[in-house]
């Protein structure tokens, strides 16, 4: 009835039916805690709201450069934006006037960041610019045009985000939980910036909200409100945009930004933009919320995945598949023909209404399907389940690569529950199977 394997030194089962049923093998590990395949805990570190703009981030940005160095830490993603940068000077200008114009207080947090690197010692020199962040902070949406040169393609591939994947599942007491992998070309270089964040106010006495994210990134794109929702993006693949056609639709889209600078207006906080720039009407609720990320002009498409506290009425759970100023939306409690669960959501980088596009080299949405089935809800809707779910290995080779749900590329896993304020964050690349 079961196989069995050892996958990141665990012994763990599954159905065999369900391996048979794949194109695939996938080792599947149901861990109680993911310790024994060599994860660790994120960093954790405190973003004071509370605290002008320019200083919020200097501790974390700090404890990072204390930690692994700038070397180790920077100056890798620092290097490859610097070498593409000359290629698209009037975009740059561009994307650095949207920034400081309908952002103003995520701008000043892109300053501060850059002045705390300074004040270490990290200064133009290293190639620490103001231009260099301000472009960091919109390389998921340049995925997206079309720039020709080899040394932004490098840049392109090195923030190549197609392997990600967000699940959520609702327990039987309606309770969402909310997972992710988020997975990048750039995982040698984003590791020792990733942190867990707890953004608060009133000296710490409120925690408005938690993210796991690259420092240096100021908005958020896996984030949780405690009592409220949770909420990931996951990369959307579209055509390229010639370069002339992005900088005009940038510049016509009063509200446009970086995804994850919407996410964090939805989420935490407005960025300084003018209403209703800055965000929902009500962040304390999900409809709201959910509304403002379907509606809202974003820079690039996306897959924006959401979670409430509970589903029991309301189906509190959603993916937003977003173009630059349309969306289409699938709620939790309705199935497709691809995901036919009425207690689950499975986004991975395509579209939920139509067949894998390469079902023998990524076939992991309908993996998750299989596994989901066989788990079933108790078991599955679990932080166990999921985390397990999230640890599923190919049995690709360097010749014959197939996406595992954890993959080489994969950075770290989150597990997050609205409702109890729970979020759980570990690092993989590098620890383990798949480093």
């Amino acid at each position: 009835q079961f196989l069995y394997f050892i996958a990141c030194g665990m012994r763990v089962s599954f159905p065999l039916f369900v391996l048979l049923a794949t194109a695939v093998a996938f080792a599947v590990a149901l861990p109680s805690s993911l310790q024994p395949d060599g994860a660790k805990p994120a960093p954790t570190g405190t973003v004071d709201l509370d605290l002008p703009p320019e200083q919020r981030w200097a501790q974390v940005v700090t404890h990072i450069i204390h930690r692994h160095g700038y070397e180790s830490s920077f100056a890798s993603l620092v290097n490859i934006i610097n070498a593409a940068m000359g290629e698209a000077p009037e975009l740059i200008d561009v994307l650095h006037a949207v920034t400081a114009e309908r952002f103003p207080t995520f701008y000043a947090e892109i300053i501060g960041v850059v002045k705390t690197l300074r004040n270490l010692g990290y200064g133009e020199s290293h190639g620490v610019t103001l231009r260099t962040f301000i472009v960091l902070n919109w390389m998921s949406e340049l995925q997206h045009v079309n720039l020709t040169s080899s040394a932004f393609a490098g840049a392109q591939q090195a923030f190549n985000r197609l392997a990600c994947t967000s699940l959520i599942a609702r327990r039987a007491d309606g309770t969402v939980l909310h997972a992710r992998n988020d997975d990048a070309s750039a995982h040698h270089y984003t590791e020792n910036i990733t942190v867990d964040v707890t953004f608060t106010r009133h000296a710490g006495a409120e925690v408005v909200a938690r993210s796991t994210q690259f420092v240096g990134w100021v908005g958020v794109y896996t984030a949780m409100r405690p009592g409220v929702a949770s909420v990931t993006e996951d990369q959307r693949i579209s055509p390229k945009f010639d370069k002339k056609f992005y900088i005009e639709y940038i510049a016509s889209q009063p509200l446009a930004g970086p995804t994850h600078f919407i996410m964090r207006q939805a989420m935490i906080d407005g960025g300084g933009g003018p209403t209703p720039a800055n965000g929902p009407a009500d962040r304390q609720s999900y409809e709201s919320i959910l509304s403002y990320l379907e509606g809202v002009a974003i820079g690039s498409p996306a897959y924006m995945v959401l979670a409430g506290v509970n589903s029991s009425a309301n189906n509190e759970g959603a993916i937003i598949a977003r173009n630059f100023t349309s969306h289409r939306t699938l709620r939790l409690g309705n199935t497709t023909e691809w995901v036919p669960l009425d207690w689950a959501l499975i986004q991975t980088n395509y579209e939920w209404w139509a067949p894998l596009p390469y079902p023998g080299v990524d076939p992991r949405r309908r993996v998750l399907v299989s596994a989901f089935e066989a788990e079933g809800q108790d078991r599955a809707a679990s932080v166990d389940g999921l985390l397990g779910m999230l640890s599923m290995q190919s049995n690709g080779t360097a010749t014959t690569p197939v996406n595992g749900v954890l993959n080489v590329a994969t950075i770290f896993s989150v597990i997050m529950i609205p409702a109890n304020a729970t979020l759980q964050a570990y690092l993989r690349h590098g620890h383990g199977c798949c480093g």
